[in-house]
């Protein structure tokens, strides 16, 4: 009951009301520290409404997870849609291909498995390999070369 009295006082919901409160405190925090700038792209944080806490390292799919997401030193502020952007390109990935890894197809001519991946709009072949699994391993290799930490892995996505 005071809750919905409360939530009818501020016109949304009490958790939304908080979570936009701490956005203003830490954006207006960052602001006083000199701190509001993207760290993906690198300008400057205008408004609350665009403020995002983004990791450094991707926690998902870690042994040390829990560790990786509360580490202060592995959390820096960023636009929304930087955040956004780079977490659609590094999480939510579905492999729908026949062998079940991402970058590795099976070649019938060959009776082997090739790895490959995307680079400049071109496919760029990784070699063949008697297995999908050697082949999955080929293409994080070459997946972490190219991207670093934001690349999307087959470890990653708990195939390997």
């Amino acid at each position: 009951m005071k809750q919905q009295r409360e939530s009818k006082m501020l016109g949304q919901a009490v958790s939304t009301a908080r979570s936009k409160l701490y956005k203003k405190v830490i954006w207006s925090l960052a602001r006083k520290c000199g701190e509001n700038q993207c760290h993906r792209c690198g300008s400057e944080i205008e408004n609350p409404e665009d403020l995002s806490l983004d990791h450094v390292k991707s926690w998902r799919y870690k042994e040390n997870a829990a560790e990786l997401y509360f580490d202060l030193d592995n959390v820096r502020l960023s636009h929304n849609i930087c955040n956004a952007t780079a977490k659609d390109r590094r999480c939510n990935h579905r492999v729908n291909n026949k062998t079940g890894f991402k970058g590795v197809e099976f070649r019938p001519e060959r009776n082997k498995f090739r790895a490959f991946i995307w680079k400049d709009k071109k496919v760029n072949s990784l070699g063949y390999y008697e297995t999908k699994e050697d082949a999955a391993r080929a293409y994080d290799e070459a997946a972490v070369a190219h991207w670093g930490e934001q690349a999307v892995t087959n470890q990653m996505l708990g195939l390997l």
